[in-house]
């Protein structure tokens, strides 16, 4: 039931999972952060009023961590550049003094726009390029890869790292050698046997020379399919059951073909939408391989094309839109794009036989990837009418079924237009789709919804299945988040905390009461963005934030059949929640006790009439000490997890079940 949502180009979600060590390791142009990122990190100093302009230290943030660090390259040896994220920052330092060294961006290269120009104009010293804040573990080896071209005098270099802030002895360093005049690919091995902390990476080139450097990569030898081992490890215990990629308001712009093959082939591309950079590193084969780790399904957000997408920027508020100097025309035909939908799904699925299975054979992946869900697009309101967006949807299902009949398709159904519609978009596509791609909230809405689903499907013979593809934690209301109690309400302050993830909990009962039309709900988000996620991964570790440790509960919780409690009506914005149900054999009762409240809280269930015997009872229990407690990387388990061994029953009849204040509480009667 529970899924987790992955966005490219947005929210720092992607890049601090990934092995990856070097922060824009192609030297690109950095895209200024859209107005609307400020706004959904909270950083405006008065939301009301974005002339007074934004905070652009994060560390200021109680959700902060260091996987949320724009290191900046800067020439070298020379002081660390000062930590600043605003609309002029290129997070590169040309000079440093007092050495004549510096550092210079150039147009072309061998990856993206841009490559990096070194000059080291001193008579006897080495100098050059470095970026700090490189996490290092001991005993870990790490692959250095780059291209290089030697101007002069520089056909011989070093690559080094560096504890931070001393430059007197490297940690480890290699040579580079015989570097011609062409950009020419160069890989060395750095082992680190005794070192443990941060560190400064630095290429350092001979005095009076000159180099040019592109497509940098640093990355653990650890790592798993390229993600760092310890963010997969972490992650296990959650077992989403769905991940979204690649979006999102992102997938509305992403061509699929920009994030396969060889990586140093993908060109980074800013992030239209949200501003930023998207190395294109993690793509299809990425992601795949990441939900082969965590025993996930995939679902894949196609980009619906639409005349409406050659500038996007029409349907953004004035403080939204900002200069973005985007323009389109390559998702402007709808046929095109169904097509280009199509070669996805055969890209993912289709053997070896077919063009595009053998492409991603070519890419190093011969068995078929097995993407089953596919979303068609994200937030289509802002381009299409309802009808419309309905013709397009039977457009582009036609066309991906044709590859793989077995996959299944989702609508949109959100929306301004769209969810008052839903009946006329069903009767122009439901023949086509599989399941509804909603974001509906509250437990009045969804049973309208479910029920107005269930009448089309009994009418038409029809199976199409309920979805929301991305939710937050809302409390009762879709324009209310959780901020009773709370001495600062913005949503990153509300994200990370224990009330949040409680609320988590609240909304999942919900949706398990509605029984097998759920077929899913994708929690927003999986990684980083801000404390709205369910794992952190910090370069000194990874952990699982307040929600995490919700999920981690939920999805292994053996909830199959929910029963109806009798007497007993529950309330989806209730502070105390009680909830039963049978696992999947019918052999164990599954009790959730629910308690938002500062007191404890005791109910007694009937057993009497389930014609049971019941022996043994096993307790598991989330809790914290306070609604605004979270997990950080210094305390990571400020969220408690208590378990109890298996207990013998006092009484065939009834079970008292007790929960202590602002808990979560499971027993299993077996």
């Amino acid at each position: 039931l529970y899924g987790n949502f992955i966005e490219l180009g947005y929210g720092r979600q992607v890049e601090p999972m990934w092995g990856e060590l070097f922060f824009n390791r192609s030297f690109e142009h950095f895209a200024p952060y859209r107005p609307i990122s400020i706004q959904w990190w909270d950083l405006w100093l008065d939301p009301k009023n974005p002339s007074k302009g934004y905070e652009k230290d994060w560390r200021k943030f109680d959700w902060y961590h260091s996987g949320y660090e724009h290191n900046a390259w800067f020439a070298a040896p020379g002081a660390l550049p000062s930590f600043e994220i605003s609309e002029v920052s290129t997070f590169v330092v040309e000079t440093t003094s007092p050495l004549q060294v510096a550092i210079h961006p150039q147009p072309g290269g061998v990856h993206g726009r841009q490559c990096m120009r070194v000059e080291n104009k001193e008579a006897q010293q080495w100098g050059g390029l470095a970026q700090a804040g490189k996490y290092l573990r001991k005993g870990e080896g790490y692959t250095f890869r780059g291209h290089l071209r030697n101007i002069r005098n520089a056909s011989k270099v070093e690559i080094a790292l560096y504890p931070e802030g001393n430059w007197e002895r490297p940690i480890v360093s290699a040579l580079l050698s015989d570097i011609g005049g062409e950009f020419q690919p160069c890989v060395a091995q750095l082992a680190n046997p005794a070192f443990e902390g941060r560190a400064v990476f630095m290429l350092r080139i001979p005095p009076d020379s000159v180099l040019e450097a592109d497509a940098f990569s640093l990355v653990p030898d650890s790592n798993l399919h390229g993600w760092r081992r310890e963010a997969i490890e972490v992650s296990r215990p959650v077992r989403p059951s769905v991940m979204r990629f690649p979006g999102g308001c992102f997938s509305s712009f992403y061509d699929w073909r920009d994030g396969v093959g060889p990586r140093d082939a993908r060109k980074p591309q800013d992030s239209p939408f949200w501003g930023g950079e998207n190395a294109n590193d993690v793509g299809t084969a990425e992601c795949a391989m990441l939900c082969k780790e965590l025993g996930a399904q995939m679902m894949f957000c196609v980009n619906v094309f639409h005349p409406l997408k050659q500038v996007f920027d029409y349907h953004l508020s004035e403080v939204e839109k900002g200069p973005h100097g985007y323009d389109f025309p390559q998702f402007t035909d709808l046929a095109a794009g169904a097509q280009l939908a199509a070669d996805w799904v055969a890209y993912c699925n289709a053997p070896v036989s077919h063009p595009m299975g053998k492409l991603r054979a070519e890419h190093g992946y011969a068995e078929p990837f097995g993407v089953r869900y596919w979303e068609l697009d994200n937030e289509v309101y802002r381009w299409f009418q309802a009808d419309e967006y309905a013709r397009a949807a039977v457009t582009y299902a036609r066309a991906m079924k044709a590859v793989d009949s077995s996959i299944k398709v989702g609508l949109i159904s959100y929306g301004p237009k769209f969810a008052e519609n839903l009946e006329a978009m069903l009767d122009i596509a439901g023949r086509d789709i599989d399941f509804l791609a909603d974001r509906c909230y509250g437990e009045g809405f969804q049973d309208a919804i479910l029920g107005r689903l269930r009448t089309y499907n009994a009418a038409h013979n029809t199976k199409i299945e309920y979805c929301n593809t991305e939710w937050l934690a809302f409390e009762g209301h879709p324009d209310a988040y959780n901020r009773l109690e709370m001495p600062v309400t913005t949503q990153s302050f509300i994200f990370s905390k224990w009330r949040y993830a409680m609320n988590v909990m609240r909304n999942a009962m919900m949706w398990q009461r509605k029984g097998g039309d759920i077929l899913f709900v994708n929690f927003n988000n999986f990684a980083n963005t801000h404390a709205q996620c369910v794992l952190e991964t910090p370069k000194e570790g990874a952990y699982l934030a307040a929600t995490g440790r919700a999920f981690e509960l939920l999805t292994q919780s053996p909830v199959a059949w929910p029963l109806k409690l009798e007497g007993y009506t529950p309330l989806d914005t209730a502070d105390v929640q009680v909830q039963a149900a049978w696992d999947s054999r019918r052999e164990a009762l599954v009790l959730y006790l629910f308690n938002m409240t500062a007191t404890p809280q005791e109910a007694v269930f009937s057993l009497a009439r389930l014609g049971r015997e019941f022996k043994t009872a096993q307790t598991t229990a989330l809790w914290a000490d306070s609604l605004l407690s979270m997990n950080t990387l210094a305390q990571p388990d400020a969220i408690h997890k208590e378990e109890q061994p298996p207990l013998p029953l006092q009484s065939k009849t009834e079970f008292r079940m007790s929960g202590r204040p602002f808990a979560f509480t499971q027993t299993i009667l077996r």
